[in-house]
Parts: C-alpha cells; structure tokens; sequence
C-alpha cells in the first residue's frame, strides 16, 4: 500500500567539486560519502562530475523525504548504469530517479536529478 509520493531536486556545480580536490579534503568527501562511493568516483578521470552527481542525488533524496538526513545514511550504487538509492536507516522506502543528468549551462556544468519516492506501508 501506497502512503506518501515525494518529490527532489537538486542542482550541483561541478566546479564545487573540481575546486574541492579529493587528495586535499578527505575529510570533507569522508563526512559526505562512503568509501564505495568514493572509490567509483575517483576511478573515474572526471571524478568531480561523479561526487557532483552523488551529491545531487543525496541532496533530492533529503528533499523528497523533506526530514533530516545524514548523507552517510544514503548510500548510492549503480544497476545498469543507472543509480540505485539506499537509505541506511532501515525505512521502507522505494526510490526512482527519473532524470539524472549534467548539462552545460551559462558556462556552469550543473547536475539535475528528479527523486521520486513511495513508502511502503506493511
């Protein structure tokens, strides 16, 4: 059974993140994310435009739930090339992310994603 839809979006600049090297605040990405996520981002030659991503992801996710949320407590992976969403703190909730994309825009690179939720009720 069906509760409650929510709705998230969050737009990242990438440069936040290029400004932000891993190898000078890993504390910073260690407070934000998870080692699993931080190894497929910087297994990436553009790992900014991944943390960007995982960021705006993490951040709809907050908005959709419209509570407080440590981001450690959402853990994103991937299925197909597409982002699967978990939440940690054992609720029962199911998340799609319809759009998940980066576009060049006013000479920023911003990442937009669209989380929608739906709690099942047991």
């Amino acid at each position: 059974m069906l509760k409650k839809i929510g709705i998230g979006i969050d737009m990242v600049e990438i440069k936040r993140f290029i400004d932000k090297p891993y190898k000078n605040n890993v504390s910073f990405y260690k407070k934000n994310f998870h080692e699993s996520e931080i190894k497929y981002c910087l297994d990436h030659k553009n790992s900014a435009q991944h943390f960007a991503a995982k960021f705006a992801i993490k951040e709809s996710v907050i908005k959709s739930l419209n509570k407080q949320i440590r981001f450690l407590n959402i853990l994103i992976d991937y299925s197909n090339s597409k982002p699967v969403v978990t939440l940690l703190d054992n609720s029962s909730y199911s998340f799609l992310v319809l759009q998940w994309y980066y576009q060049k825009k006013y000479n920023l690179l911003i990442y937009k994603s669209d989380i929608y939720y739906l709690k099942i009720l047991n």
